[in-house]
């Protein structure tokens, strides 16, 4: 067994100059004035739930660890040391164990004991079955090194308390992991790090992958590639400006983006058009019914344009029944802001009146907002191949709503049909402004789950996490949530997402003006970022929309 004092004389030797002193559960080294000083903190233990782990509970254990990790000292570690297991010493030592509770709880009285130990053995019984079905288990061991520079001992080891304090709180009350300051193992850790010793015999812990997972250590932020040679800049991260890009590629997995009205957008939503159109990987349609969005966008990058110039109707877009009465139903539903299973009869009056050609006569109430789109002056032949050639925007904002509503639906289908049916190639991409008023129909569902394979990705953009359905949700793996102090607010996309609402809504709260929340589902790490800003020549200023 290695001494501490060896150890000691070791460290002085690789010192050289400077002085080593170990006074656990710290060490010191002292060099020209300086002291460098670093505390050792053990794992002690650990309640592990091995029978279940909450999605919701592990994103939130592992957003605070990482936290606590990047507020740490330079320099500082934690630390995973994983051991080999003797599943048949184990299997022993684990049987005894849960004999002794038995017998325990034969002689406990109190209500609070008893509850105590029939839960530990509840959780013993369920690792013995573990170990038995040959389920696969790891041995940890947990250290946490706060580094810290001072220039007296005395003030390294205040700060030193001060850092550990902090971790050992955060790490008992999100993980479950009761930490201590090293005493006399301090020794054993230094000489298993020099490699003086093969072993590091203290406290450990033993559990399934998937229970023990949480305690490895998670980069507080994840840094994306600014490298990316096909990717957009949509903005800065607010902690430390890294420059936050989305690989174009990654569009077409979708994307929504949630916030209430002044947030920002809008202006999002340009910079996503402008830095899409930068890298040339493909073509975009916009739709924009306020009229916002053309506003904002960079002139010159778009061709855009508006119904009177490009009128549609429903007549001579589908190859069958069933896809025109599908538009039908949707046209209806969203103009009128009623589910379509209640719309049926409407539909199939609609449809009759097509195929026989009378559109005028006879029109019954709760067709008007789909009239016009009834006719046969349509240049949508036109507007296909304008969409397969050049950049678009449809500007819809001069139009009353049932129109503005129609008119992005059919546009939406013939984008559909028209994209889908060219050969792969580049991206094309997809993006509505205020799309809470389509959002629902059966033609974005579609998109959003046949988009991908067909290389186009869709980007909506609204204000209430409840203007999307569940599937869209889904399918949808980039999502952006601007702020706002509407708790009712925090709590739709706290329920959209999966995550707890009390926390969330206290962070929605705090972000600003053009600041959101960005989250990949391939990614745990969600990342706050201020969205990148342009001056338009025309403009000293633009409002955040």
């Amino acid at each position: 067994m290695v001494k501490l004092r060896d150890i000691k004389t070791l460290l002085a030797r690789i010192s050289q100059a400077g002085e080593v002193r170990v006074d656990p559960p710290d060490l010191f080294y002292i060099n020209r004035g300086k002291v460098t000083g670093i505390r050792y903190l053990i794992g002690e233990e650990m309640d592990l739930d091995i029978r279940s782990l909450s999605p919701v509970k592990l994103y939130d254990s592992v957003e605070r660890l990482a936290s606590v990790i990047d507020k740490l000292p330079h320099g500082s570690e934690v630390k995973i040391i994983k051991f080999k297991l003797d599943l048949t010493s184990f299997l022993k030592k684990l049987e005894n164990e849960m004999a002794n509770i038995n017998a325990s709880m034969e002689l406990a009285s109190e209500p609070f004991l008893k509850t105590r130990l029939e839960t530990r053995l509840s959780n013993l019984s369920e690792l013995y079955r573990m170990i038995v079905e040959g389920k696969p288990l790891l041995r940890l061991s947990f250290i946490v090194k706060i580094r810290v520079e001072a220039n007296t001992i005395e003030e390294a080891k205040q700060i030193l308390s001060y850092h550990s304090s902090i971790i050992s709180n955060v790490i008992r009350s999100t993980l479950g992991l009761k930490m201590r300051e090293a005493g006399r193992e301090i020794g054993r850790i230094l000489a298993y790090e020099l490699g003086l010793s093969n072993d590091l015999d203290i406290k450990s812990f033993i559990g399934p992958v998937n229970t023990v997972a949480p305690v490895l250590p998670a980069p507080a932020v994840k840094k994306p590639r600014a490298d990316y040679e096909d990717a957009v800049l949509l903005g800065v991260e607010v902690e430390d400006g890294t420059p936050l890009v989305v690989p174009v590629d990654m569009l077409l997995k979708h994307m929504i983006v949630i916030g209430p009205t002044g947030r920002g957008k809008t202006t999002l939503l340009a910079r996503l058009l402008e830095g899409f159109f930068s890298v040339g990987a493909g073509l975009f349609l916009a739709v924009d019914f306020k009229g916002d969005l053309a506003a904002y966008v960079e002139k010159g990058i778009t061709r855009i344009i508006e119904p009177r110039e490009y009128p549609l109707s429903v007549r001579g877009l589908f190859d069958s029944s069933i896809e025109a009465k599908g538009l039908l139903a949707d046209l209806l539903s969203s103009s009128l802001q009623v589910p379509r299973e209640i719309l049926m009869e409407s539909v199939e009056y609609v449809y009759s009146m097509m195929t026989a050609g009378d559109v005028i006569s006879h029109v019954r109430a709760d067709i008007l907002p789909i009239l016009e789109f009834l006719g046969r002056d349509s240049r949508h032949k036109d507007l296909a191949e304008l969409i397969m050639r050049d950049n678009v925007l449809a500007n819809l904002g001069s139009y009353g709503y049932a129109y503005q509503t129609a008119y992005g639906l059919i546009l939406l289908y013939l984008a559909r049909k028209t994209f889908f049916q060219r050969s792969a190639g580049d991206i094309r991409l997809i993006v509505v402004d205020e799309a809470w008023r389509i959002s629902r129909s059966r033609l974005v569902a579609e998109l959003f789950k046949e988009g991908r394979s067909r290389r186009v990705g869709l980007v909506l953009s609204t204000q209430n996490p409840s203007d999307l359905p569940r599937e869209v949700v889904e399918n949808a793996h980039l999502v952006v949530i601007f702020g706002s102090p509407n708790e009712k607010y925090a709590r739709d996309v706290a329920g959209i997402l999966g995550l707890e609402a009390g926390d969330l809504a206290g962070k929605l709260s705090r972000l600003g003006v053009g600041e959101a929340f960005f989250l990949n589902a391939l990614d745990p790490h969600p990342v706050v970022f201020k969205v990148r800003s342009h001056i338009h020549a025309d403009s000293d200023e633009r409002r955040a929309s």
